[in-house]
């Protein structure tokens, strides 16, 4: 929730004026409000991990029943987990909204029936979104073991195509 950043140094020549104003103060354990709810289903996997990666909590959210019924037919996963669905566990109270989404895209008939997998991160962010041997371990344990165990677990097609997404570094580790 916030990150604590360490004081810095203007050095000020000739007869400039700076105004520094600071509209809201955090000190690293201010909570903050939470925003929003959860739509619809959400399971908690617990906490996953594969060699080399820290454990990091698993979150699905199961896509509404269509009429007639039909199967999930997409996979969305989704890094950065905690931020995706619950403003409980979002890192400033408000979630990116994407079961809100979905919900509709879903009813609506736009997309077919999507199983939304939401991987958090962990302290080890930048090594396991980035390029490099961390990065590697950290996809093909989603490949490799998280995909085929909610495949398994929600009776999803191997055929069903899965999309990956994130913002920022999960963005770029998306493209592995």
């Amino acid at each position: 929730r916030g990150l604590k950043r360490p004081n810095s140094v203007l050095d000020l020549t000739g007869d400039t004026v700076v105004v520094d104003t600071v509209r809201g103060w955090s000190d690293a354990q201010t909570e903050h409000p939470v925003v929003g709810q959860i739509t619809g289903r959400l399971d908690t996997l617990g906490a996953r991990t594969g060699p080399g990666l820290l454990a990091r909590e698993v979150w699905v959210w199961v896509p509404p029943q269509t009429e007639p019924p039909t199967p999930i037919g997409r996979v969305l996963l989704m890094h950065d987990g905690q931020n995706v669905v619950d403003p409980h566990t979002a890192n400033f109270g408000v979630d990116w909204g994407v079961d809100e989404c979905l919900d509709t895209l879903v009813r609506n008939g736009t997309v077919p029936r999507t199983l939304l997998v939401t991987v958090a991160c962990t302290a080890e962010r930048g090594d396991d979104y980035g390029p490099g041997p961390q990065g590697q371990r950290y996809v093909d344990w989603l490949v490799s073991a998280l995909l085929p165990e909610v495949r398994d677990r929600y009776t999803v097609a191997a055929s069903a195509p899965v999309t990956v997404a994130g913002a920022s570094m999960g963005g770029l580790i998306s493209f592995v």
